[in-house]
């Protein structure tokens, strides 16, 4: 097997590729994973991009705010409450999620897509779309996988045309890609899963 890397901007990708090749792609879709709060006492503001609603009511979230706390009520969008529980590592926290039902459609209706830093616009409706890969497909992750981000549907209708078998994974980007690595050898860099959840 071979593994193919073009590092030169001359050429086309169709071209580079035989009928007998398979290229691989990741179909997982981005949620609206970031929501707005108000802490309960001081009204003070709370950023969350929920990262994990595997073991519901407790759910992972990376928090943005002043004075997060233990035990500190979040007041969110459609009555809902998240409680602080622990904090964990890289800016996550451990919250207990009220009412727990049903969270990723809940994020569906009152979510924010969680645009990468360097965009430096709050998001808007048509992000939903534009900030997804044209074969996105399966929802769960927190940014989009931005390597595929430039195929175009024109552009995959030129690869079946040509014939190389086109293969998909479900890859879910965790939280993990907004943080630095900290570590000098790759192989020791922590790596996070993406948000596990049942779909909406």
């Amino acid at each position: 097997e071979q593994a193919l890397l073009v590092a030169t901007r001359e050429g086309d990708l169709p071209a580079l590729l035989a009928p007998t090749d398979r290229l691989v792609v990741n179909d997982s879709r981005v949620i609206p994973a970031r929501v707005l709060g108000r802490k309960e006492l001081s009204g003070g503001a709370v950023s969350l991009l929920f990262c994990d609603f595997g073991d519901p009511p407790n759910v992972i979230a990376m928090l943005g705010g002043k004075r997060l706390r233990p035990g500190t009520r979040i007041i969110l969008p459609e009555a809902r409450v998240a409680t602080i529980v622990a904090p964990l590592n890289d800016g996550l926290f451990q919250l207990s999620l009220d009412p727990a039902d049903a969270p990723l459609a809940w994020l569906d209706r009152v979510g924010h897509v969680p645009l990468p830093p360097y965009i430096a616009r709050p998001d808007s409706l048509a992000d939903r779309a534009g900030y997804q890969t044209v074969y996105a497909e399966a929802p769960g992750s927190v940014a989009a996988p931005t390597a595929g981000l430039h195929f175009t549907r024109a552009l995959i209708e030129r690869l079946d045309a040509r014939g190389p078998q086109i293969s998909r994974v479900t890859l879910h980007v965790g939280p993990g890609t907004f943080l630095p690595i900290r570590v000098d050898a790759l192989d020791e860099a922590a790596m996070q899963a993406g948000l596990r959840g049942t779909p909406p």
